[in-house]
């Protein structure tokens, strides 16, 4: 008699041992792409608040001053309105939510969003403070993408404003 063939049992261990291998591959195959996605979720989210606050900090630096009138302070949503100086001619810079996205105004005409399009902001508070020897702005932004929520800082002197 020869043996020419795989048995029953054999198929069936065959079978069961590659199912084990096809899960254990799936699985990990499923976690590094969550992985991703949430790394790719947060690169979203540090990059929206870099950009954000590179061109506040830049304004809020070349700024001659905050307009503390027409600004909101210590709420969400916060408005920052900014005077500067643009090629000679007095400017107006606002800085405030349209929807869930932070936009840019200059002298009441929209510049656009400064926040990515797969990025909401969920909160925007503007914090002004002075003394004799400067003028400080603080803020934060919280920006939300997917399920995932985070909070930003940072703080600018206005050049003009600071003595040595």
């Amino acid at each position: 008699m020869s043996n020419k063939g795989y048995t029953l049992v054999e198929a069936v261990v065959y079978i069961a041992v590659m199912a084990i291998l096809f899960i254990i591959i799936s699985n990990s195959l499923i976690s590094i792409i969550g992985t991703y996605k949430e790394f790719d979720t947060r690169r979203d989210l540090q990059s929206a608040a870099i950009f954000s606050f590179e061109r506040l900090t830049r304004e809020i630096r070349e700024a001659e001053s905050v307009s503390v009138a027409g600004s909101f302070f210590g709420t969400s949503p916060g408005i920052l309105v900014l005077s500067k100086i643009e090629g000679g001619n007095p400017v107006v810079l606002e800085f405030k939510l349209s929807g869930t996205s932070l936009h840019v105004y200059k002298d009441g005409a929209d510049q656009g969003p400064l926040t990515a399009s797969g990025v909401s902001v969920n909160s925007l508070i503007f914090n002004h403070s002075t003394n004799d020897h400067s003028e400080l702005v603080k803020m934060q932004l919280t920006l939300q993408s997917g399920e995932l929520i985070r909070d930003f800082y940072t703080s600018t002197v206005l050049r003009g404003a600071y003595e040595g």
